[in-house]
């Protein structure tokens, strides 16, 4: 006796089934099967498939851009999801505003975008030194390890140096760059000092003085206004990581003005991958 799978013996049953009462004892008839949510196209990707899903070479990979990224990390923080990937266990890879996702689900979303495919977790690698990983930092993720997860590689003292042109870092700010390199980009947009001096003016017509945003201290009430400004600076808080669209202009609402304290406080969490409330 042969034993068919059940999917092939539950068709045979319904096919006689079909047939009883008529002359045709065992022909097979002509089905329509509906897949209601499912387009032809993928119905036709399951049938006709081989084998289980492949590795895709790297220059289909990085045919994943800046904006699927960006659109995935969107559909994320919306309350959609990607259930052909499960919750990370070893890494995350964190917005802009310090919001934890799952780095193979933002990849896996930006895949199907940018390949019109259904991703799944063997189509692609993750982990340092994976194009998936370097691809989401390019677009201004922070990947951090979780407890389970590999320390991040030390980067290249050269490249660090090189990173450095143009731009001291004090001891504290090398040790954070030393930690993730992506940050000297944020750090040097903050020292511009056209852009300071802007925010510092418009949130003084605003509120007709300079105090922080975060904890609220007055300079003014302790130093007057003539010191008041030297507390008070100008952090990038909504886009400040280190790869920006092209032709980007920063906001007067991309800025946020923090006491000298609150300010360090947040690179040190930027740094460490720490969540940060926009």
């Amino acid at each position: 006796m042969i034993a068919y799978p059940p999917s092939q013996r539950d068709f045979d049953e319904l096919v006689r089934a079909m047939n009883e009462g008529s002359s045709s004892h065992g022909a097979w008839r002509r089905l329509l099967i509906e897949t209601p949510g499912t387009s032809a196209v993928r119905v036709r990707e399951i049938i006709e498939r081989k084998g289980g899903i492949v590795r895709l070479p790297a220059s289909e990979l990085r045919k994943v851009t800046t904006a699927h990224i960006h659109n995935a990390v969107q559909k994320l923080l919306s309350g959609g999801d990607a259930p052909n990937f499960a919750p990370s266990r070893d890494y995350d890879a964190f917005t802009d505003a310090g919001l934890p996702l799952a780095p193979k689900k933002v990849f896996g979303l930006a895949l199907e975008e940018a390949l019109g495919i259904e991703a799944y977790p063997g189509h692609f690698s993750a982990g340092w030194g994976q194009i998936s990983f370097d691809l989401l930092e390019e677009a201004g993720l922070w990947i951090t390890p979780k407890k389970e997860g590999v320390a991040r590689p030390k980067p290249d003292p050269k490249k660090i140096e090189l990173g450095l042109t143009g731009f001291v870092p004090t001891e504290e700010e090398r040790s954070w760059i030393e930690g993730n390199p992506k940050i000297v980009s944020h750090l040097k947009r903050e020292r511009a000092p056209g852009l300071a001096r802007e925010k510092r003016a418009a949130f003084m017509a605003e509120h007709k003085r300079l105090f922080c945003e975060d904890c609220k201290f007055d300079p003014m009430e302790k130093y007057g206004p003539e010191a008041a400004a030297a507390c008070i600076e100008v952090h990038h808080h909504r886009t400040h990581v280190a790869n920006m669209e092209p032709g980007h202009k920063t906001s007067m609402e991309d800025l946020k003005c923090l006491c000298a304290n609150c300010h360090r406080v947040l690179h040190r969490k930027l740094a460490l991958g720490i969540a940060i409330p926009v």
